[in-house]
C-alpha cells in the first residue's frame, strides 16, 4: 500500500507544480479494491447509504480523489458564495464546500451530470447534507443572484473581487474595507442604487430579503454578518460516513474518496 500512497502523493504534487487542476487520479481495479478494503469499510457495508456522482466524460473505471487538495470552481456561477461559507461561523463545522467532492443519494438522477460512479468516502469522513435535492434549491434564490449581490455591494464601495475566486481572504479584505466606513450618511450614498439593482435582478418573492439586507448595510451592520444571514444552514445536516442518510439529497465531503464506474449495481459490499 505504501507504493500506492507514494504514487498518489507524487501524482498530485506533479500536477500542482505544473499549475494544472486535476481532481481525479485513475487507478487500477486492484488498487481500488485495496483502498476500499483498507479505508472505506463503512462506505462499502451492505446497509450503507450509497453515494453517487456524475462525471462528464468519465472514461476510467476507477478513480481516486482528494478534494481538499483543490479548490472547486463552480460550473455555473462565481465561487464567492463558497468563499463566504468558509468565512461564516455557522458553516465552520461543515466540510469546506469549495474543497469538497459533491455527491448525491439519488441514483436515478446522476446521469444528467455525466457518467455514473459510486463514491466511497474514507472512514471518518464528515458529510454535509442538503435539505433539498440540490444545494442551490435549498435557498429561496439561486447562487448566481446571490453572487451578483455580493459583487454589486463590494463594487458600490469601490472594491474589486474579479481577479480571484479561490481565496476567501479576498472577500475578507473587501468586507473589512466596507466595515471601516462608519458614517451612515456615506454608506447610504454609496448604496443609493442598490434598490434599482434589486428591482432588475430579483423576483418579487425574494426582493424583500435583499432589501432588508441592504438596509442593514446602510445602517452599519458588519458585512460578514449580513451576507452570512443570507446563506443560513437551516435544515442542513452534518453526518459521518456510515450514518443513514436521507434519500434524494446532495451530499459533500472534503475527505479522500475512491470512485467506481457503475455498469450495474455491484453487489460486492459486506
Amino acid at each position: 500500500m505504501k507504493r500506492l500512497d507514494d504514487f498518489l502523493f507524487e501524482y498530485h504534487n506533479e500536477r500542482r507544480l505544473k499549475g494544472k487542476e486535476h481532481r481525479s487520479v485513475p487507478i487500477s481495479q486492484e488498487e481500488f479494491l485495496q483502498l476500499r478494503d483498507k479505508n472505506c469499510k463503512k462506505a462499502k457495508r451492505k446497509n450503507a447509504t450509497k453515494l453517487y456522482r456524475g462525471i462528464e466524460g468519465g472514461i476510467d473505471d476507477y478513480l481516486f480523489i482528494d478534494p481538499s487538495e483543490h479548490t472547486r470552481v463552480s460550473q455555473y456561477t462565481a465561487n464567492w458564495y463558497m468563499l463566504l461559507m468558509e468565512l461564516s461561523p455557522q458553516w465552520e463545522e461543515f466540510p469546506k464546500f469549495s474543497k469538497s467532492v459533491i455527491m448525491t443519494t439519488d441514483s436515478g438522477n446522476i446521469s444528467r451530470w455525466g457518467r455514473e460512479y459510486r463514491v466511497y468516502p474514507y472512514d471518518g469522513a464528515i458529510l454535509g447534507v442538503t435539505p433539498k435535492g440540490h444545494f442551490w434549491g435549498s435557498f429561496p434564490y439561486d447562487m448566481s443572484t446571490f453572487n451578483s449581490f455580493i459583487y454589486f455591494i463590494i463594487q458600490s464601495f469601490g472594491g474589486d473581487i474579479d481577479k480571484n475566486e479561490t481565496n476567501p481572504n479576498v472577500l475578507k479584505k473587501e468586507f473589512a474595507k466596507i466595515d471601516k466606513v462608519k458614517n451612515i450618511g456615506q454608506r447610504k450614498e454609496l448604496l443609493f442604487d442598490v434598490d434599482e439593482w434589486i428591482e432588475r435582478n430579483c423576483f418579487s418573492r425574494t426582493s424583500n430579503i435583499f432589501e432588508k439586507a441592504t438596509e442593514r448595510l446602510r445602517n452599519g451592520d458588519k458585512v460578514l454578518d449580513v451576507f452570512s444571514d443570507l446563506l443560513p444552514n437551516d435544515g442542513f445536516l452534518l453526518k459521518k460516513i456510515g450514518d443513514t442518510l436521507p434519500n434524494d439529497k446532495e451530499v459533500w465531503t472534503d475527505s479522500p474518496c475512491i470512485l467506481e464506474k457503475i455498469y450495474f449495481d455491484n453487489d460486492n459490499e459486506e
